[in-house]
């Protein structure tokens, strides 16, 4: 973890340019969040970044009291410009947190698959589980592998289109491709779904899909 957060501190500047580079339909993720959400007045940001899923939630709900939780001090910087002071700011990681109470909501977007290992995936979901209250609803968007390794080949290729149409080949082939190579592990979508429903969620659903990248929806 140590690696990832020194990674997002030099990326911190330059994220919000980026991201949307990299992940398909990152904004319309982005317009769903709220919507799955509701009218929640406390909701907790797993791996804030640089806020843009807070601000989004926000947008909606203006009322709404947020927890911001990342590894990246200069990450929790950026976050903080754009939301103000009256939330509340946490450098930690999600393995190592703890919340002085509840959330009605628990959100992360672009979070898990840092978390690579399977058995420390289910703690940190069974964290998140008891920091909802009954009936909290977590929503999670993140990268996945192919449920085969036919569809895994073809997200890649058409992922790799979608990053050509945004950014120079020499820097999709030789830094984002080469990173999510040698960085990521994503699990299979199922894979996650057992988890969630593992870690306690009763409803646990996909409610949006782009290649392999997808929201997932669960309620305690």
């Amino acid at each position: 973890m140590a690696e990832v957060t020194k990674s997002y501190n030099e990326q911190a500047q330059a994220y919000d340019d980026f991201i949307r580079k990299l992940v398909p339909d990152y904004e319309v993720f982005h317009e769903l969040l709220p919507k799955y959400l509701g009218q929640v007045t406390t909701a907790f940001d797993v791996g804030c970044g640089t806020g843009n899923t807070s601000l989004r939630l926000l947008e909606s709900n203006p009322n709404l009291k947020l927890t911001c939780l990342d590894t990246s001090p200069q990450m929790l910087e950026v976050t903080k410009c754009k939301l103000g002071d009256r939330h509340i700011f946490t450098e930690s990681s999600i393995e190592n947190y703890e919340p002085a109470g509840d959330f009605e909501a628990v959100v992360s977007v672009m979070v898990m698959h840092n978390i690579q290992d399977k058995s420390d995936r289910l703690k940190t979901y069974k964290k998140i589980a008891d920091y909802l209250t009954d009936g909290g609803t977590y929503l999670t968007v993140d990268i996945f592998r192919g449920e085969t390794e036919q569809l895994q080949d073809i997200y890649m290729a058409q992922w790799r289109d979608f990053m050509l149409n945004n950014l120079p080949e020499s820097e999709v082939d030789g830094k984002w491709l080469k990173l999510h190579k040698e960085k990521d592990k994503p699990l299979k979508l199922s894979e996650q779904i057992r988890l969630l429903k593992e870690a306690g969620f009763s409803t646990v659903d996909v409610v949006h899909k782009r290649l392999q990248f997808a929201m997932l929806f669960a309620q305690k």
